[in-house]
């Protein structure tokens, strides 16, 4: 065996172990109970020891994340911190561009954590862009039949939905889905009421003015109409809060050139297919904004309702 070659398969088998804690880690936590996830815990816990001591930069990254994960399912860790975890898969994604390509099994993984991660912390159009680009790749490269592609296609068409509210009689709130506007936007088609757990086929198609329904944090919008500031008209954003003492959302727009604004419900509309960027490719706009920490826990007031991408209703 020549020099340096013992050195390397003991790394190698050493990363099969990690490899190995990681699978039997998500095993247990998949099982879906307090006691199963606290098992979880203790296997990426020695996952992320041994990545520590093998220089496995990537690999301590992404057992840290699970780690959390995991405590915060058991019930005995505190809630995951999404803006934590978006600055975390950021950089495990940045890292798999450096050392392979956009391509790449663990790129694509790693993409489909960032894109979820995006949409937690509110940032919906970069989200849906990005999550556009990393499912365009991986059709390309691996095929429609993959698991990393289902899996993207899945989660794509679950950020692409769009969930509004109607208020009605004695303050009921009711959930629909927005699908489209029609007569000139002054009317909105949406399929609902959404009960849980949902069934679309037990939903019916309604036509409401506008007026009669309530857009809520987390959905991406084009500012039109405005009177006075009007070179937002046009630009397109995400709603990321409310503020509660000028009743309106705060805009936080994809171009960066321009501050968070709070814009009344009456001048935005709901974007259903993102438009196409100027001068600037999807991963270029997602990697320079995914390292940006969200700023909406900064502004004033209570949060109006907000999308829950895992239920699809929206919460006040």
């Amino acid at each position: 065996m020549r020099a340096g070659e013992g050195t390397r398969l003991s790394q190698s088998v050493q990363i099969l172990e990690t490899d190995a804690y990681s699978v039997l880690g998500m095993a247990h936590l998949q099982q879906g109970t307090g006691d199963g996830a606290a098992e979880a815990v203790t296997y990426f816990t020695k996952c992320r020891d041994m990545c520590e001591r093998i220089g496995h930069r990537l690999g301590t990254t992404v057992a840290e994340s699970n780690m959390a994960l995991s405590l915060a399912k058991s019930g005995r860790g505190s809630v995951v911190n999404t803006s934590d975890n978006l600055s975390k898969y950021d950089t495990m994604y940045q890292h798999c561009l450096a050392i392979s390509s956009e391509s790449s099994p663990n790129s694509i993984s790693v993409g489909i954590r960032l894109a979820d991660a995006l949409m937690k912390e509110h940032h919906v159009c970069r989200a849906n862009r990005f999550m556009r680009r990393v499912l365009e790749v991986s059709r390309r490269v691996h095929g429609a039949d993959h698991d990393l592609t289902k899996r993207a296609a899945a989660d794509y068409a679950r950020y692409m939905k769009r969930y509004v509210v109607t208020v009605v009689d004695q303050g009921r709130q009711y959930h629909f889905e927005a699908l489209r506007y029609t007569e000139g936007g002054t009317k909105c088609v949406v399929r609902g009421p959404i009960i849980q757990p949902r069934n679309e086929d037990s939903e019916q198609i309604y036509i409401m003015p506008v007026g009669q329904i309530l857009l809520g944090v987390g959905i991406p919008v084009v500012v039109a109409g405005l009177r006075y500031s009007t070179d937002l008209n046009g630009k397109v954003g995400d709603l990321r809060s409310w503020v509660e003492e000028a009743g309106c959302f705060m805009v936080h727009f994809e171009d960066e050139r321009l501050e968070p604004r709070p814009v009344r419900q009456e001048y935005l509309q709901i974007v259903f297919e993102m438009p196409e960027l100027e001068d600037a490719t999807d991963a270029a706009v997602c990697s320079k904004g995914s390292r940006e920490r969200s700023s909406s826990g900064s502004d004033r007031g209570s949060p109006g309702p907000t999308h829950d991408d895992t239920s699809g209703m929206l919460t006040s």
